[in-house]
C-alpha cells in the first residue's frame, strides 16, 4: 500500500488513477483541482481524498464515477458538474466528509450495494435547464440496491427529493439526516419529498431519527419497513404510507399544514407517536386492518379520520382536538382516553 500525492504542478489525477494499485491512497494536495478528463475509479480498495478539503470541478456530466469495490472518497468538494456529482456503481463504497453541491440534477446516484454515506453536506443540486432561471429537477441522493447506510448527512434545498429511490431498495438504513427541499412556502405549486421510497418491492429498510421539513417528509411504497424516532416539522403531509405491514413508532409530528400521517394501505402498526397541531387531521386512515395504539394525539383540528373497516384504534390519548375521532364506516374497534371523558 502506498500514497500518491496529486497537485496541479506535480502528479496528475488521471496518472495517479492509472498507476495506483489496490490498497493505495490518492491525496489531492491543492485546494482546487480542475479535472479536464473524466474521473473514473475502476480499481478496488482505493482511497481518494483531499489533504484538507479539495474542490474538484470540470465541464462534463459526472464529477466522480466509482466502478470499483471498497472505494473511499473523503474530504472532497464536488461542484458544478452537468448531471451528477458522484455516481457509485461498485459495492462497499464509503463517502464521508464531502461537500456535494451545484451539480445539475443529482448530488449522488448510488447503484451498487452496501454503501456508507456519512457526514456529508449535499445541497442545491438542481438543474435549471438551458435558460438558467427555471429549475426543472433536483435530487440530493438517488439510490437502489441493498445494505446501504445513509447516516448523519445534511441534505438541503433540492427541488424534488432529498433522498429518492424508485428501484428496489432493501435492508438499508437512513438515519440522523437533516433534510429540507426547496419551496417550503410555495406548496400549492410544487410538491417535494424529503425521503421518497417509491418501489413496491422496497422492504426491510429503517428510516430513523431524521429531521424532515418539506412538503412531504416521508412517502413509502414498500412493505415491512420501520419508520422510527423521526421529527417532522411543518410539512403539508408529514408521512404517507402507500404500502402494508410497516411499523411507524416513536415519531414526533408537529404542525402539519394538512395531515400528520396518511395511511393508504392496510395492516400497518402505528404506535407511540406524538402527533400535534395538524391543521386538518392528525391521522387519516383510508384502508382496513391497521392498528393505531398508544399514540398521543393533541391539538389537531381532527385527531383521527377513519374511512376504513376493522381498524384497531385503542389506548391512544386525545387532548385539545376539535374532534378526537371522525368515522365514515362502522365496525372499527375503538378505545381511547379523551380529555372530554
Amino acid at each position: 500500500m502506498s500514497t500518491l500525492y496529486v497537485s496541479r504542478v506535480g502528479l496528475g489525477l488521471q496518472e495517479a488513477l492509472d498507476t495506483c494499485q489496490s490498497g493505495d491512497s490518492i491525496v489531492i494536495v491543492d485546494r482546487y483541482l480542475d479535472t479536464e478528463e473524466p474521473v473514473v475509479i475502476d480499481k478496488d480498495n482505493i482511497t481518494l481524498e483531499g489533504k484538507t478539503v479539495s474542490m474538484l470541478v470540470g465541464i462534463r456530466a459526472i464529477g466522480i464515477r466509482v466502478v470499483g469495490n471498497q472505494v473511499t472518497l473523503k474530504n472532497l468538494e464536488v461542484k458544478g458538474f452537468d448531471d451528477i456529482g458522484i455516481q457509485i456503481e461498485g459495492n462497499e463504497t464509503v463517502v464521508e466528509h464531502c461537500y456535494i453541491y451545484h451539480n445539475g440534477g443529482h448530488g449522488m446516484m448510488i447503484k451498487g450495494n452496501d454503501s456508507i454515506i456519512r457526514y456529508n453536506s449535499i445541497y442545491l443540486n438542481n438543474d435549471a435547464g438551458s435558460s438558467g432561471f427555471k429549475i426543472l429537477r433536483g435530487t440530493g441522493i438517488s439510490l437502489e440496491g441493498e445494505g446501504h447506510k445513509i447516516n448523519n448527512n445534511l441534505c438541503m434545498f433540492h427541488y424534488d427529493y432529498g433522498i429518492y429511490s424508485n428501484s428496489p431498495l432493501t435492508y438499508s438504513t437512513i438515519k440522523n439526516n437533516s433534510i429540507k427541499c426547496l419551496n417550503q412556502h410555495d406548496w400549492e405549486y410544487k410538491k417535494n419529498y424529503d425521503i421518497a421510497i417509491l418501489h413496491s418491492e422496497s422492504s426491510h429498510n429503517c428510516i430513523q431519527a431524521n429531521h424532515l421539513y418539506s412538503y412531504t417528509g416521508i412517502r413509502l411504497a414498500g412493505p415491512e419497513n420501520l419508520i422510527e424516532r423521526n421529527q417532522f416539522s411543518e410539512n403539508k403531509i408529514a408521512c404517507i404510507l402507500s404500502s402494508s405491514h410497516n411499523q411507524v413508532m416513536h415519531n414526533m409530528i408537529i404542525k402539519a399544514n394538512q395531515i400528520g400521517l396518511c395511511i393508504k394501505k392496510g395492516k400497518n402498526h402505528i404506535t407511540k407517536n406524538v402527533i400535534s397541531k395538524s391543521k386538518m387531521y392528525g391521522i387519516t386512515i383510508e384502508a382496513d386492518d391497521n392498528v393505531i395504539q398508544w399514540n398521543l394525539i393533541t391539538s389537531n383540528n381532527s385527531g383521527i379520520q377513519n374511512e376504513g373497516i376493522h381498524n384497531v384504534i385503542e389506548n391512544n390519548s386525545f387532548y385539545n382536538n376539535e374532534q378526537d375521532i371522525t368515522e365514515e364506516i362502522p365496525n372499527n374497534k375503538q378505545k381511547g382516553v379523551s380529555d372530554n371523558e
